[in-house]
């Protein structure tokens, strides 16, 4: 599974109409950079990030051109807790505006939740952590931003799969939350796929 990252700058065609496929294809790299920009800052809240997933990012910035705040580098930090904080300084700067329970942020939930699906089914993450995420994300939308069971209906029944997980938990041992896990990420697919069906 890979990183999230950033969009790199592209060279700017000179022909009309290279430009217009330009500039249609720029608009579709700002939304997925802003995605990716909101998912990583939903991964660093929730503390599924790893330090390459940072790195990952400041990197493509740098490669892109794009200036290097002092908070990027700051994210090198050995201590992954300090540079997850110091990455969501960063891009609180960049989109001061996103909020977990806005649309946008719902959309990068959602995103980071396949992405971390994805990551337990091919067994680079354990149970234990997949729920840990799981465990931050439904309390900060559910209990403190309140939202209705309609406006998370992507989480599935992650909540009872996740139920008493602990350190012992395998995909083995826990057969419905493999099940569940792979459902949520298949309707999260489907429904992404359908709003790039609408969109084009």
């Amino acid at each position: 599974m890979p990183a999230i990252l950033s969009t790199r700058k592209q060279k700017i065609p000179t022909s009309p109409c290279s430009q217009r496929r330009y500039a249609a294809r720029l608009m579709v790299d700002v939304l997925q950079e802003m995605l990716n920009h909101r998912q990583l800052s939903v991964a660093c809240h929730f503390g599924s990030a790893s330090k390459t997933d940072i790195e990952s990012f400041i990197q493509a910035v740098v490669e892109g051109g794009d200036e290097y705040d002092i908070r990027l580098f700051q994210a090198h930090a050995n201590d992954l807790r300090v540079a997850r904080l110091k990455m969501l300084e960063f891009i609180g700067a960049t989109l001061p505006e996103f909020r977990m329970d806005s649309v946008e942020g719902l959309a990068a939930c959602r995103a980071e939740l396949k992405r971390q699906s994805g990551l337990l089914l091919d067994w680079q993450i354990t149970p234990a952590a997949f729920c840990q995420f799981f465990n931050s994300m439904e309390s900060e939308l559910v209990i403190i931003s309140d939202l209705s069971a309609d406006e998370v209906d992507f989480m599935g029944d992650l909540f009872n799969a996740c139920d008493w997980c602990d350190e012992t938990w395998t995909l083995e041992s826990a057969p419905y939350l493999a099940e569940e896990v792979s459902r949520v990420a298949s309707r999260i697919e489907e429904a992404e796929q359908a709003v790039h069906g609408n969109n084009h």
